[in-house]
């Protein structure tokens, strides 16, 4: 009989259910040693994937030569409502992860390397920074703002400035450090609306392309296959873009889809002929979106810049 280990992360614990037993532990290095010492009967151990909190389980358990599966929160999360279970608990949870590594087969994770893992790390330390950038300088745009908060508002912006400048700069050096990651990086901005920064969201995110079998499952992990909603004659709905995907990866490329269809190439074109056939919009920008991370995983796959005379078809 194969026993399903089911994890649930936060931030401090780790909640893990075998064979119906729950019991927690600290998320830390001790806790680790803990949980792989519970979970030693376990043929297979679920998890979801929680920003990086996650990380650090998932790796030191693969160390260990157990076989990990990190799944989209949202799974687990639909699984228990068809469940009818109404109970949502970090316990229960870890039940709910348990059950649905029984009933489905999962692919199974693969760790990043050291320089993968850094890149992570340093581009969502710069994307709250730069959140926090926003934040103090539309505050500081507040009118009502006096001289002494706005004299703080400002040094407070200028030293997020100054941080974030630092992060870019060690970014730049693990891709320096890395040669399979500055060439990545390198073939990702040959590709019109990719500039570093969504390069670098890109690497972070997607890793090596390689764990991917298809374009089409990239797009899938960004959240871009849209989802069908007709039945009958009742329910003819648009579809809508799936909600499962990476949100990282999706808003690199909605900046990266904005850029692209600015200035004249194959993306404006696509993007243009998609309206001259009266599609809304929002609806050809969700488009160029998936047309960019099918291309960048063209590209990645090949290690062969993007060529804009070659065309969209070829790519």
């Amino acid at each position: 009989m194969n026993i399903i280990a089911g994890i649930d992360i936060s931030k401090a614990t780790v909640d893990v259910c075998v064979a119906g037993k729950t019991r927690s532990f600290a998320n830390d290095l001790h806790g680790y040693r803990q949980v792989a010492k519970y979970c030693k009967a376990a043929s297979l151990v679920v998890m979801e994937a929680t920003g990086t909190y996650h990380l650090g389980l998932a790796c030191y358990l693969h160390s260990q030569d157990f076989k990990v599966a990190v799944v989209n929160p949202a799974r687990p999360c639909y699984y228990a409502k068809s469940l009818g279970l109404r109970n949502k608990t970090d316990k229960v949870d870890a039940q709910v992860l348990a059950e649905f590594g029984r009933t489905h087969e999962l692919e199974l994770f693969v760790p990043p390397t050291d320089a993968e893992l850094n890149l992570c790390r340093l581009v969502r330390l710069r994307s709250d920074l730069v959140a926090q950038r926003v934040q103090s300088k539309n505050r500081l745009s507040d009118p009502a703002v006096n001289g002494f908060e706005g004299s703080l508002l400002a040094a407070q912006a200028a030293f997020l400035d100054e941080q974030i400048d630092q992060v870019e700069r060690e970014i730049v050096r693990v891709l320096k450090s890395d040669e399979a990651l500055g060439r990545a990086c390198e073939l990702l901005t040959s590709i019109p609306g990719i500039g570093a920064v969504t390069a670098w969201s890109i690497l972070a995110e997607v890793r090596d392309v390689r764990r991917f079998a298809s374009a089409k499952k990239v797009a899938a992990f960004a959240g871009l296959c849209p989802s069908l909603r007709h039945s009958g004659t009742s329910l003819t709905g648009s579809g809508k873009l799936s909600r499962q995907g990476c949100r990282p990866l999706r808003k690199a490329l909605y900046m990266a889809a904005v850029a692209a269809i600015r200035f004249s190439g194959p993306f404006q074109a696509f993007y243009e002929r998609l309206l001259a056939q009266r599609k809304a919009k929002r609806s050809a920008l969700v488009a160029v979106m998936h047309k960019l991370i099918r291309v960048a995983y063209g590209v990645l796959k090949g290690g062969v810049p993007f060529d804009c005379q070659q065309g969209l078809t070829a790519s």
